[in-house]
């Protein structure tokens, strides 16, 4: 499993690369990354030093972005860093951690859940209504089925069929039945 950190130009703070939502490049040439999350903290990894006579990093986002990708299908953990060279600029330099991790660590954390809410009594959208209990039905009690109409019950055979005689029919019904109800 790849754990890949980035580190700011200045080494003061890390931060776990999948949690990196943004990468952008505002006008003062400032390399910023938004954090996923609930917060969406951003983190400056790059601070341009017009006075130190740099060039201004152009897309160093977009290099993060391709750095980050590549170590995704390496094995191992990775800290990549931005440094600047006179020669060639900025660039990321990525470099195997060994454990030892310097600078403020920045994680994202996930936020809780969110403990189950009871529904408000008057919504559409409330808890099911609990079941009732099944009818408990006798011999000779008299009952209505949706469909066969009138009836009384004539036998339980296992506990949980009902020989119901309808008149013109006798029909056996395996219980729980909705559509039957005791009068």
């Amino acid at each position: 499993m790849t754990d890949v950190w980035v580190a700011n130009d200045d080494g003061t703070e890390i931060v776990r690369a999948r949690d990196i939502a943004v990468a952008n490049l505002d006008y003062n040439g400032n390399v910023k990354v938004r954090l996923a999350g609930a917060d969406g903290a951003v983190v400056t990894l790059v601070a341009h030093r017009a006075h130190h006579e740099e060039h201004r990093p152009g897309d160093l986002h977009r290099q993060l972005i391709g750095v980050m990708a590549e170590l995704s299908d390496a094995a191992g953990a990775f800290l990549v860093r931005a440094v600047h060279d006179e020669a060639r600029g900025w660039q990321w330099v990525p470099s195997r951690c060994n454990g030892e991790r310097r600078g403020r660590i920045l994680v994202v954390m996930k936020p809780a859940r969110a403990a189950t809410r009871r529904p408000l009594p008057t919504s559409p959208f409330g808890a099911a209504a609990p079941a009732s209990p099944a009818e408990q039905f006798a011999e000779q009690d008299q009952v209505t089925h949706d469909k066969y109409g009138l009836g009384r019950v004539v036998s339980i055979q296992d506990g949980a069929t009902l020989v119901i005689d309808f008149g013109a029919r006798r029909v056996r019904i395996t219980m729980p039945c909705a559509k039957l109800a005791k009068l």
